[in-house]
């Protein structure tokens, strides 16, 4: 008996109590994605999300980085380049379309026994409602959204405090935009982990410099190239992911200067070695390092709309001329500041964040994080701008090329520290209205996930 009365009060106020808490809060979340999934979940509606599952299919297969999705500018490009102008499609088709790391993902969990069946019935069988495949991809995404929120969490209770680092995180598990992107299929749910890796290891970098600025080198060259491999990783991604390198790079140099000017050279050349073998690949099959990516470039101009370029055997390039370039910049940063910055997340803590850059930082941490924060957004700007197709505007914004989504914990964790500090700034509030306030914006921002 005593040692059930000791476990009662271990559960109740001790040590127990806290993974009592956690356990709910696992139960908690598992309840909420079962029940998305069953009402909201949806196959795969986009064809970069089917392009890539089919692309690990073929590796889990054995049949190497191929593609039976077939584009005929990938068929041009591999014509040109080649002395007998074959355009392999006779065998197995390269793929120049898809980065690597998502597809082998895909196939890594595809490797497992008897866990992915391909098969879809009949209609003597049965009403087809979901494809299995399609279902285990969105749990290994949605996963991988639950580890994001973790990093996120990790971070601002180590940048801020405990509370802000909670409200960050209920934050991010009601934002409907990211259960949306979970469900998708795309590789967005991969890029928003490795970010939120890559900004743990930055703060890493800020906070040791200050605990030790001198014999701390050797560590901080090793969390430098760290940094410099997860750019590589976003990259290998995304291709248009790999301008992170560049706040990354500024971010050291303007934070560790004098003896810390190693850092970005590290960073740097530790991104370009990661990346050379696949750029290597891609060079060897249609010479160009990036594939057909590039294309992007021309798309979506007056000389090459909707789908017309990747559709073409012979495109003629050369005919989009500066003036064409300029005009699609304008236009999609029109678009980007009247729709998707404002928009950034789902919720309006975007605003938040943009007011809190009116609002000095005393900790250095803080303040290098939050600008590297501004300097990520300008480049994935530009990036998402510039690299524009045909797949943003049949599903906007839940598509591959929307990256200031990645930007979401960020901006939401900096957007609700401003919340909090404003709140806890009132000295009208006892500590319960105080937790009413705070309630009542989680649960304006879980709104539109609950309609």
């Amino acid at each position: 008996m005593p040692r059930l009365q000791e476990l009662i009060h271990a559960l109740e106020v001790g040590s127990g109590a806290r993974y009592l808490r956690v356990v709910a809060l696992l139960l908690a979340v598992i309840t909420i994605a079962i029940f998305y999934d069953l009402r909201e979940l949806q196959n795969f509606r986009t064809e970069e999300a089917m392009d890539a599952a089919q692309v690990g299919r073929n590796i889990a297969e054995g049949r190497g980085f191929t593609t039976r999705y077939i584009r005929p500018l990938s068929m041009a490009v591999i014509r040109d380049h080649r002395p007998d102008r074959d355009p392999l499609i006779k065998g197995e088709h390269p793929d120049l379309a898809n980065p690597p790391l998502y597809p082998l993902l895909i196939a890594g969990v595809m490797k497992i026994p008897g866990l992915f069946d391909h098969q879809i019935p009949s209609p003597k069988e049965g009403q087809f409602r979901r494809h299995q495949p399609d279902f285990l991809i969105t749990v290994l995404n949605q996963a991988m959204l639950f580890l994001s929120i973790a990093l996120t969490w990790f971070l601002a209770r180590k940048l801020f405090e405990p509370k802000v680092g909670l409200l960050t995180a209920l934050a991010m598990l009601g934002s409907e935009v990211l259960w949306q992107f979970s469900g998708s299929g795309l590789p967005t749910m991969l890029c928003l982990v490795l970010f939120m890796l890559l900004a743990n290891i930055l703060y890493g970098l800020s906070a040791g410099s200050r605990r030790d600025p001198i014999q701390g080198l050797g560590v901080a060259i090793v969390l430098a190239a760290i940094a410099g491999l997860l750019c590589a990783a976003l990259c290998l991604t995304r291709y248009a992911l790999g301008v992170m390198i560049i706040p990354v790079v500024v971010y050291l140099i303007a934070s560790f200067p004098g003896r810390r000017a190693i850092l970005p050279v590290v960073a740097g050349v530790v991104f370009l070695l990661a990346i050379s073998p696949w750029l290597a690949r891609n060079w060897q099959i249609c010479g160009n390092p990036f594939g057909i990516a590039p294309y992007s470039l021309a798309q979506e101009t007056s000389q090459f709309t909707d789908n017309w370029l990747t559709r073409s055997l012979d495109a003629d390039v050369s005919k989009v001329g500066r003036d064409d370039i300029v005009r699609k910049s304008f236009l999609g940063a029109s678009q980007v500041l009247r729709e998707e910055l404002p928009q950034l997340g789902g919720s309006w803590l975007t605003a938040f964040f943009l007011a809190g850059l009116l609002v000095p930082f005393v900790d250095r941490s803080r303040a290098q994080l939050r600008w590297f924060t501004v300097g990520a957004l300008a480049a994935l700007s530009l990036a998402q701008i510039l690299s524009r197709t045909y797949l943003s505007t049949d599903l906007p914004r839940v598509n591959s090329e929307n990256l200031l989504v990645l930007m979401t914990p960020m901006v939401a964790m900096f957007g609700m520290a401003l919340v909090w500090l404003l709140v806890y700034s009132l000295d009208v509030f006892a500590e319960a209205w105080r937790s009413v306030v705070l309630g009542l914006v989680i649960a304006v921002l879980w709104f539109p996930l609950v309609v």
